[in-house]
């Protein structure tokens, strides 16, 4: 078993901008403690997001929750 968290922030987000493509929002944000800045697109429909909001973000290297790397099918069924 490895640690698969790559990276944890907490972000206020500062700016919205949906302006460019009908279902994604540009989102803009800086960490609580004003270290790391945020530019992230999401999918406004799954995830809306406004001015004010904090989000935790996580970067993993696998979805597998024990840490175990995932095969070379990766994690959608191909059908």
């Amino acid at each position: 078993m490895s640690d698969s968290q790559l990276f944890e922030d907490t972000f206020l987000i500062t700016d919205v901008n949906a302006q460019k493509y009908d279902r994604v929002t540009r989102l803009a944000g800086m960490s609580v403690d004003a270290d790391t800045a945020l530019t992230l697109d999401v999918n406004s429909e799954l995830y809306p997001v406004e001015v004010g909001e904090h989000i935790t973000l996580m970067l993993a290297n696998t979805l597998n929750l024990d840490g175990t790397k995932m095969g070379e099918r990766g994690w959608r069924d191909q059908g």
